[in-house]
């Protein structure tokens, strides 16, 4: 999701080596990483540096794969995407997103990154963020205290269709990944809606283990 709140990515290189680290010895950085402030924290090592290079750039190699308000992002593409299209995909999306199938699973549903359509309807996606921001879609709303009013009942219904990760389908060939539509599009106010994915629900908590397994040398 896009609320603005901070988190703490604990990169602990001492998974190698920080035995004899003091425990105040730490390199320090904040960034925008998924659409939040984000702090990374590393010891002060041999090889830190190199470490804290690596980290950085796959946190923004994370990000710029899906990232919903990166349009060359993948999953920006996709969301573009009319029913029946597909896209050529990372292997860390593929890998995401395979992780937020897991999720879907073991929650029956209760985790479901394909919400995106809902999280633009209630106004928490990018666009209700930037400055300047002015009604575009037939069921926007103005804001009043920077947010809009709750959507009317038959707007949810008419989204609703959208949700549901059965209708994305992730394929693996000699080529690489690719992401398929099959979700039909809907029609609200004679504007056509697509299925859309957010995986930013698990993307930092993805973030935050990553670099870590990386730096171990067990990435995937």
């Amino acid at each position: 999701m896009n609320f603005r709140r901070f988190c703490l990515f604990g990169i602990l290189a001492g998974l190698l080596c920080c035995a004899t680290a003091a425990a105040d010895s730490f390199m320090r950085s904040t960034s925008d990483y998924f659409g939040t402030v984000s702090m990374l924290r590393l010891y002060e090592t041999e090889g830190a540096q190199e470490t804290w290079t690596e980290v950085k750039a796959l946190l923004a190699r994370i990000d710029r794969a899906v990232s919903v308000s990166d349009e060359d992002s993948d999953i920006a593409s996709f969301n573009r995407l009319a029913a029946g299209e597909s896209v050529a995909v990372s292997e860390i999306t593929a890998d995401l997103l395979l992780r937020a199938k897991e999720a879907y699973e073991l929650t029956s549903g209760l985790y479901d990154p394909t919400v995106y359509p809902l999280v633009d309807l209630w106004g928490f996606s990018p666009r209700f963020n930037r400055a300047g921001y002015s009604p575009v879609m037939p069921y926007d709303r103005p804001l009043t205290g920077g947010h809009p009013k709750p959507p009317a009942a038959g707007d949810i219904e008419t989204l609703l269709p959208l949700v549901g990760l059965d209708g994305i389908e992730l394929k693996q060939d000699a080529d690489g990944w690719r992401l398929i539509k099959h979700t039909p599009s809907v029609q609200v106010g004679g504007i056509r809606v697509e299925a859309q994915l957010d995986l930013g629900g698990i993307a930092k908590g993805y973030g935050d283990i990553l670099p870590a397994i990386s730096s171990a040398g067990t990435a995937r």
